[in-house]
């Protein structure tokens, strides 16, 4: 047996080993700006954790055993332990994908004296070796999963294939199936189904799936308009103005807040100034009936700046495409370019206000109101500026209320799509 096995050399090497681990688990545990590590970890299953270890322990040990057979059989156990574990060090203190273990290795039997060629050449069969190892060793643990032996109760295999889908549509969802507002869209959560092999599959309203983001929005994902005072027990609302505009509430329910759907952007206007009212004239000639989406949209801006300039032409949106036009105005109006853009934009951030405002009202929103769309992060120094905050809060004898509700825009421009993540998560726990 070599000296370097011996049971006393063992020992001293496993006490080490642990020394170093305890040193680890320290640093873990006390460094700063480890926090989130900390965090994961505390989540995690110690089931899980131990496999990783005893894993990652064994691709270590069986990459020493295969150094000396490979390289040189006649190399001292000792100097091929020293060598192998130190490339695998290198490797892992600089792990560009374990290149730089390999060149520390072929370094050292260079210097030993052993060809470059025969180092090239058993190099890579003993990579091509401990990769098949490992190949192997994922192998069976998913095939251990996937036959339900090991792991969680779903299988490995719902990885491969779509397990669950949901599908946020702009347009009310009736029996599984959704007609699109503004695009002349039919959507069938059947179809959906069939094309994606699974009978998990749900169609929910795109604000409904917006407010499902809420809960597991990062601080750095939300902008506060207003800090409230946020009720532990209270609802939510979400208010989003792009293409249209939708809303949202989130009822508390034993707890949890419960996205409901809504089509409150499609209700009436309601004019609050002597220039809204005139604005309400015009919106009633143009269509009809002025619904609050004829306002509170990127549509409804351009409405806006056609009411502000009285028809006359705007240099500013002249040669700008019809779907660009809303990004256009509020830039002019942002940079200060325009008079009537200015006020276009202001018009638009005071309704936004005044129907998040009643949208709170409706809602009792207690817990928050959310501002999302692809509108609201873009013109940001607006809705901070006041104009916003001052509407929203213009309720009369509920203005001491909605004072307090925390009023917070979204700023990720993925909230619908991790919204609807959360529903079909939803559909994989029920």
């Amino acid at each position: 047996m070599p000296s370097e096995l011996a049971p006393r050399r063992l020992l001293r090497r496993v006490l080490q080993v642990v020394a170093l681990l305890t040193l680890l688990a320290l640093v873990v545990v006390l460094a700063p700006g480890l926090g989130e590590v900390r965090d994961k970890l505390a989540g995690a299953d110690p089931a899980w954790i131990a496999l990783a270890i005893a894993l990652e322990l064994c691709s270590g040990v069986s990459y020493v055993v295969m150094f000396r057979p490979v390289f040189c059989r006649r190399m001292p156990w000792r100097t091929s332990w020293e060598i192998s574990w130190s490339s695998l060090g290198m490797g892992s203190i600089v792990p560009a994908s374990g290149a730089a273990g390999l060149a520390l290795g072929a370094w050292i039997l260079h210097e030993g004296g052993m060809p470059a060629e025969r180092i090239a050449r058993r190099s890579v069969a003993f990579f091509l070796i401990k990769s098949s190892v490992n190949f192997v060793a994922v192998a069976v643990i998913g095939t251990l999963m996937a036959v339900g032996l090991l792991g969680p109760e779903r299988s490995l295999l719902l990885t491969a294939l779509p397990a669950a889908a949901a599908a946020g549509v702009a347009g009310p969802v009736i029996d599984a199936r959704a007609r699109l507002t503004n695009i002349d869209w039919d959507v069938n959560a059947d179809e959906i189904s069939d094309f994606a092999g699974t009978t998990r599959v749900k169609l929910v309203n795109d604000l409904e799936a917006m407010a499902a983001s809420t809960d597991v929005l990062t601080p750095d994902e939300v902008v506060v308009l207003q800090e409230g005072r946020p009720h532990p027990d209270g609802n939510a609302v979400v208010i989003a103005a792009g293409t249209g505009l939708g809303e949202a509430y989130l009822h508390r329910v034993a707890g949890r807040l419960l996205p409901l759907a809504s089509e409150g952007g499609h209700g009436d206007f309601a004019a609050r100034t002597d220039r809204e009212i005139e604005l309400l004239r015009a919106l009633r000639a143009e269509y009809g009936r002025a619904e609050v989406e004829h306002v509170v949209s990127g549509p409804g801006l351009v409405n806006v700046h056609r009411f502000t300039h009285r028809g006359e032409p705007c240099g500013e949106i002249e040669q700008v495409a019809p779907e660009d036009r809303a990004a256009a105005i509020s830039q002019a109006a942002l940079e200060a370019r325009c008079p009537a853009c200015m006020e276009a934009l202001s018009m638009f951030v005071s309704a936004y206000g005044a129907e998040a405002g009643n949208l709170a009202l409706r809602g009792v929103a207690l817990a928050g109101v959310f501002v999302g769309g692809g509108i609201a992060p873009k013109i940001l120094p607006a809705l901070q500026d006041g104009t916003f905050i001052e509407a929203f809060r213009a309720k009369g004898s509920m203005s001491a209320l909605v004072e307090k509700v925390p009023v917070k825009v979204i700023l990720s421009p993925e909230a619908g799509l991790l919204g609807a993540a959360m529903h079909a998560q939803g559909l994989l726990d029920a």
